[in-house]
């Protein structure tokens, strides 16, 4: 592992810390222990954080209704014992007693009642009314839904010393939820603390939704003024789902939406989540070049399908299914794509078993406060794997750009070699003196052959029609050098297909480098044809006796040339075979069709 990956797993984990910590108390209410208390038989000494807090029976459901249930004297000991999530949804209109008293002999209770549920309610204090929240009512149309969370100021008369009964009146007509049973949550904290929590609810949740809008909004910008990569636009997705799926709970604790509106943000946290997981999974897929990748992001999204399907909607759990899958695909991915020498993956798969195992040994809480501190892990080895393939792209990049260079002059070389230009001077000479008239000629193809050779000294692939012209102007300076006749024949060929400039013009270099042809006119063949995969498939046949150099495999500086060629242009996805045949020398070259410059 290199420094700049230890550095940057440093300051992740920062990250991690400073997001978390700071706020990992503020959204929390302080956890209740329940503890019987032997001298009173239904009641429980209620302890935060290992102190008494107050005391409290339980809760206590009677259907119907009745005004006079109301009143701290009422004789509820017939009614039905119940716990706080076990009351009846979709039902109404019902009643539900309790009492408190401090903890200690002539102590107050805490000054306030915080209260959860989807349901409507009239809450009573010692038989006074102390709030509502919505109207509870006997049908649907005549209940009007209250909000999610409401806080209750007690005075001081109300939390002082001894017994205080709670009664409240509710109907669930339109909790929204298909379960069975709802619930009702209460505690008793002081309002600083109440509103406290409340607001730490929304600290983590904003900076997250801020968070992930921002790289949503970087994401697709390089999408779009840069080069058009899937996982770009797979990344954009999973961010800005993130980003709506944080706002959600914002909403809930700013705005603090009606209770029946509740059901549906559960349901879109959860879609929410599918697409979030499936944009994971294809962002990696993608990235790592995943076969097959339609059929497995179909699987994936039939995975989430059922995930929501048979998990209870409780909390929004089946989110933190559904990353946990996610999770689970991401290492198998990157276990397959790590490779000798590839790290990248390996970044992937540690990151997404830190936040697959935080995920399962606390799923409380992730899809609200939880997401951002439980994510953390797998967007950072997601984006260390990112950088370092665009680190390791630039570097490939820049090697291209130098060889490009080198090949550039390379090609400018090998066609103003110094002997060369003395023999074709030195014919020239010699045409000037007995036929001017192919003297001109000659001036004019070794004009046109440098003319050619100077536009395409900085292209990495030319129209095949124009290498053909540069290699029959070639043959033709050769044969009146040389006082023989030289054709270029071609079949199957398509003038407008690209290849890498001077290409065949080094295969004809080497023939005559390295081989002699005795029959005049000595003809070059070039043949084309696609194969089962639409790449072309070129196949040169230069004439003549083969010198013993040319038997040797791997070639010259003209082969090493071309080959260097051939990866520049078409990196891994080239072949080059040659060999002797009865005729002379072939040589067999398969490139992906290229119609359009790059």
């Amino acid at each position: 592992m290199s420094r700049r990956h230890i550095i940057a797993l440093v300051l992740s984990g920062l990250l991690l810390v400073a997001a978390y910590l700071p706020f990992s108390d503020l959204y929390e209410l302080p956890a209740y222990t329940y503890i019987p208390i032997p001298a009173r038989e239904g009641w429980f000494a209620i302890q935060r954080e290992g102190r008494p807090h107050f005391e409290r029976t339980d809760m206590r459901f009677q259907e119907g209704d009745d005004a006079r249930w109301s009143r701290p004297d009422w004789d509820d000991s017939g009614w039905r014992l119940i716990a706080p999530f076990d009351v009846p949804s979709r039902a109404g209109v019902f009643w539900l007693r309790w009492r408190v008293r401090p903890a200690e002999s002539g102590a107050t209770l805490p000054p306030g009642i915080n209260v959860t549920t989807v349901a409507a309610y009239e809450i009573f204090w010692d038989g006074e009314l102390l709030g509502r929240n919505g109207m509870p009512g006997d049908s649907a149309a005549r209940e009007t839904p209250g909000r999610i969370d409401q806080i209750f100021p007690l005075t001081l008369a109300q939390a002082g010393p001894g017994e205080h009964v709670i009664a409240m009146r509710v109907s669930t007509h339109r909790c929204g939820f298909s379960n069975p049973r709802s619930g009702v949550l209460v505690h008793l904290e002081s309002a600083v603390e109440l509103y406290r929590y409340r607001a730490g609810n929304a600290v983590i949740p904003t900076l997250a939704a801020g968070a992930m809008f921002v790289l949503a909004l970087i994401c697709g910008l390089l999408w779009l003024f840069g080069p058009r990569r899937g996982e770009l636009a797979w990344a954009m997705v999973l961010c800005a789902a993130a980003s709506v799926m944080q706002a959600l709970p914002v909403i809930r604790w700013l705005q603090n939406y009606p209770s029946d509106l509740y059901h549906w943000v559960i349901k879109g946290g959860a879609a929410l989540h599918a697409i979030m997981a499936v944009s994971l999974i294809a962002v990696i897929a993608r990235h790592l070049a995943v076969p097959r990748l339609r059929w497995l992001l179909a699987g994936s999204t039939v995975a989430m399908a059922l995930i929501a399907a048979v998990t209870p909607p409780v909390r929004n759990t089946e989110g933190a299914y559904m990353m946990l899958a996610a999770c689970a695909v991401v290492m198998a991915i990157g276990a397959w794509a790590a490779r000798p020498g590839r790290r990248g993956p390996w970044f992937v798969v540690v990151g997404a078993l830190i936040t697959g195992l935080w995920i399962a040994v606390e799923p409380r809480g992730y899809t609200w406060t939880g997401f951002l501190p439980r994510f953390l892990p797998m967007l950072a080895g997601a984006t260390i794997m990112l950088a370092a393939t665009a680190r390791r792209e630039f570097e490939e990049s820049e090697r291209t750009r130098q060889m490009a260079a080198r090949l550039e002059l390379e090609l400018l070389k090998k066609n103003l070699q110094p002997h060369f230009l003395l023999n074709t001077l030195t014919a020239l000479t010699e045409l000037v003196e007995q036929r001017p008239a192919d003297a001109v000629g000659l001036i004019e193809d070794l004009a046109a052959e440098f003319r050619l050779i100077a536009s395409m000294a900085t292209e990495r692939t030319v129209p095949l029609a124009q290498e053909l012209t540069l290699c029959r102007t070639h043959l033709r300076v050769l044969g009146v050098r040389t006082g023989r006749e030289y054709r270029l024949e071609t079949q199957g060929i398509d003038d407008d297909a690209r290849v890498p400039p001077a290409v065949f013009l080094t295969l004809i270099e080497n023939a005559f480098s390295h081989q002699h042809a005795a029959a005049s006119p000595a003809v070059f063949r070039l043949t084309g044809e696609t194969d089962a995969s639409g790449a072309m498939r070129y196949r040169f046949l230069s004439p003549g006796e083969i010198s013993p150099l040319k038997a040797k495999t791997g070639g010259g500086t003209g082969l090493r040339y071309v080959r260097a060629r051939l990866e520049e242009c078409f990196p891994q996805k080239w072949s080059l075979l040659d060999g002797a045949t009865t005729e002379g020398w072939q040589t067999c070259i398969t490139i992906p069709r290229m119609e359009a410059s790059p």
